[in-house]
């Protein structure tokens, strides 16, 4: 499995998921791409571009924001939760059910995605987005599990944002 880099340098292109090393915003695709990776060593800009994100993706208004042992610092939302990293083994099943109750739900209205889901229900999904920091495997949960829900996410409107100040943990998510 390989995340893609799919970054682009303009607006129309994706949200903004904050700010390269030399100053320049950059921007992910949120609804193509189903996950991201954020690597930077300097702990202040990563959480900084971790927390303007996790608020762009909440300001959107399709998206409930799920942060995995670290509490973002997001504005007030009831589309914001923390999961506690002792609890993320049993997140992982959960969000694994979501995507397979969701499986359920566009068979039933024949439809391929989200977005196709979504326009023939009337928007009666949210996206979810999972904020992982990865320097802890733990907040991984089981491997199955996980690279099972990375694979699926995408079409199902999970989007996965992974971030660590450490480059070599990189290998943790393929």
């Amino acid at each position: 499995m390989m995340i893609p880099n799919i970054l682009f340098s303009r607006s129309q292109n994706g949200v903004c998921l904050g700010y390269a090393p030399n100053g320049r915003k950059v921007y992910v695709d949120v609804f193509n791409t189903p996950n991201v990776g954020i690597i930077d060593d300097q702990y202040d800009r990563l959480w900084a571009n971790v927390n303007d994100f996790a608020n762009s993706l909440l300001e959107l208004g399709c998206f409930s924001v799920v942060s995995v042992e670290n509490e973002l610092n997001v504005n007030p939302s009831p589309d914001y939760m923390r999961v506690d990293i002792s609890k993320a083994r049993e997140y992982y099943r959960e969000l694994k059910e979501e995507i397979e109750r969701r499986m359920f739900l566009f068979d039933q209205c024949d439809v391929n995605n989200i977005d196709e889901y979504n326009c023939k229900q009337e928007n009666a999904l949210k996206r979810i987005a999972v904020f992982v920091c990865i320097e802890d495997s733990e907040a991984m949960g089981d491997r199955a599990d996980f690279r099972w829900i990375s694979t699926m996410s995408g079409a199902f409107g999970i989007f996965m944002c992974y971030y660590s100040t450490r480059d070599e943990v990189r290998r943790a998510l393929y």
